[in-house]
């Protein structure tokens, strides 16, 4: 006999999360990240109860909810979550199309992949272990550099090339523009000439920059699992792109300059 479902919204603790979690069976694999998100976000205190939640079958297994059960936990705060019981079509769930962080906060994508990155890079850690943006860090920084991504988009260039055009190399533009205000407009039509190939509009550096990612496919793949090569590439087109080394023949970064590059990258997130 079918029994109907039945949904309450219940105070979670640590301590029932705990409980919950002892019926849990035949869940999907966890992931970490996904925890961590959710766990800073019920620090913040920007989870907000909806009708997704806690779901248990009619047998008493915990179906739904074990990745929200084990972010109560590690926050160590009680939250409101609704639970549903009663609930059968396990296969039927999550089978929904994931919103993307551009769909939760409304922001292009390229300012959500710049936004991902300067996250990324000021945690310091891999993907394996970092937490991700949640949608409130996202906008938060984001209200902090609007200025700076206006100015990119309206005097650099939205033009996609291959190696050229990705958050790598955004990101350190957005910094140097943060550090050297009255140069930014310069700093992001140069990036226009760059990223166009324009050599003969193009300065030495730029085009050192340049020859060097066509001499090597490495940089036009760079995967944001590797963290250091991710920061080291980044913060040769800061060094390449900072206002006095127009002239540079040859463009390498050596480990201090990487720590100095990210040093202002720190700079430009704090309070955030």
């Amino acid at each position: 006999m079918k029994r109907n479902i039945s949904s309450k919204l219940e105070l979670i603790t640590p301590a029932k999360a705990r409980s919950f979690l002892q019926k849990n069976t035949s869940n999907r694999v966890l992931r970490s990240a996904t925890v961590r998100q959710y766990a800073q976000e019920i620090r913040d205190k920007q989870w907000i109860p909806t009708h997704q939640g806690i779901a248990f079958d009619p047998r008493g297994n915990l179906i739904d909810g074990q990745h929200r059960l084990n972010a109560i936990i590690e926050a160590g705060i009680p939250v409101n979550m609704m639970v549903s019981r009663n609930v059968e079509g396990y296969e039927k769930l999550d089978c929904g199309l994931k919103r993307t962080m551009k769909d939760r906060t409304g922001l292009d994508s390229r300012d959500v992949s710049i936004i991902n990155l300067l996250h990324l890079l000021n945690s310091g850690s891999t993907r394996i272990t970092r937490t991700p943006a949640t949608s409130t860090q996202v906008k938060v920084l984001y209200e902090k550099i609007e200025d700076l991504l206006d100015t990119l988009w309206e005097h650099g260039s939205k033009s996609c090339a291959r190696g050229l055009s990705s958050a790598a190399v955004h990101v350190p533009l957005v910094i140097l523009m943060h550090k050297y205000p009255k140069s930014a407009i310069t700093i992001a039509e140069a990036y226009k000439n760059f990223v166009q190939r324009e050599y003969t509009s193009m300065k030495n550096s730029h085009a050192a920059l340049l020859r060097s990612i066509d001499k090597n496919e490495h940089y036009k793949a760079i995967s944001r699992d590797d963290f250091y090569s991710m920061a080291h590439f980044s913060t040769r087109v800061y060094k390449t792109f900072t206002p006095g080394n127009e002239d540079l023949t040859q463009v390498r970064a050596a480990e201090r300059e990487v720590n100095s590059f990210l040093d202002d990258l720190k700079n430009l997130m704090k309070g955030v």
